[in-house]
């Protein structure tokens, strides 16, 4: 079990598409804050932690790794529920 987890690991450090957000510069439990406003909502200041960020030249990428994560899906229709409830 823990080599495959090593490697699963190890596979996304080589990945192209992820250097971003393990080269010099990116940031580890980075606290974050903002505005979010879904659509048919208003727009609400939030705030928290992520588990990495990396601002590029392009985009910011901001990946927060969970154990059993929800569908896409799922998580728009909770983070807008949340969003307008609140």
């Amino acid at each position: 079990e823990r080599e495959r987890i090593a490697g699963e690991t190890l596979a996304i450090l080589d990945e192209p598409q992820f250097a971003a957000l393990f080269a010099p510069g990116s940031r580890a439990e980075a606290p974050i804050v903002g505005r979010i406003a879904p659509p048919g909502c208003e727009p609400r200041t939030v705030s928290g932690q992520v588990d990495r960020l990396a601002v590029t030249a392009e985009p910011v990428l901001i990946p927060d790794y969970t154990t059993n994560p929800p569908t896409p899906e799922a998580w728009s229709a909770t983070c807008i529920a949340a969003t307008c409830a609140g």
